[in-house]
């Protein structure tokens, strides 16, 4: 028997995902067949998408997302950043764009954003408060896979991919994250911002 995310949608369950889709030339190439080519820093190779974080580092790329996932984000009723999920490749990665918003909402004094993984000291007490609906702050937790799987945050509002998904139970369960109903902030949806092609390998080339 199988009960998808769209009979929970359909059935009042669930609420739907809505895609914010940014690409860069960057992107691009590294998804395509032959990857981005080396030049200069790259040291004459070619690396596809899984690579881009793990050896070549692009920060301005990084404050790109980070600036147009702030611009096109979900408030709250009172006009907040939606509490939000950000899937980074690795621990260096997830460090580097908490850094990026923290510093781009200097007004939280350093609290905006956490990076919330296994590496991380407390890591599920961190967890724990980021979905208490009590707890204002951080508004960001930054994960690798921690919380891909059995965590339930309501208040989710968005979802951020900057990190390349290839499995289809992992894509479901990182959707997942977002698809639960909140009425205490008149949830309706939840946007999905993909920075890696990641859902449009599952839904319109990936059966």
């Amino acid at each position: 028997y199988q009960y998808t995310l769209q009979d929970g949608v359909k059935d009042g369950y669930l609420v739907p995902a809505k895609l914010h889709k940014m690409t860069s030339d960057i992107t691009q190439q590294a998804l395509s067949d032959q990857g981005l080519a080396g030049e200069g820093d790259y040291e004459n190779e070619n690396y596809k998408i899984t690579d881009i974080e793990k050896k070549v580092s692009i920060p301005k790329r990084n404050e790109l997302m980070m600036k147009e996932f702030l611009e096109y984000s979900l408030k709250t009723p009172t006009k907040e950043i939606g509490k939000t999920i950000i899937f980074a490749v690795n621990q260096r990665h997830a460090l580097a764009l908490e850094k990026i918003l923290n510093n781009l909402r200097p007004e939280f004094n350093g609290r905006f954003a956490q990076t919330i993984t296994s590496q991380v000291k407390g890591a599920h007490e961190l967890a724990k408060d980021f979905r208490s609906d009590t707890v204002q702050l951080p508004r960001i937790a930054v994960s690798v896979d921690m919380l891909t799987t059995g965590f339930d945050a309501p208040e989710v509002l968005n979802i951020v991919l900057c990190r390349p998904v290839f499995e289809p139970t992992l894509y479901q369960q990182i959707k997942g994250r977002g698809t639960r109903l909140c009425k205490e902030i008149d949830k309706k949806e939840f946007v999905i911002f993909d920075f890696c092609g990641v859902c449009e390998y599952f839904e319109e080339k990936y059966d």
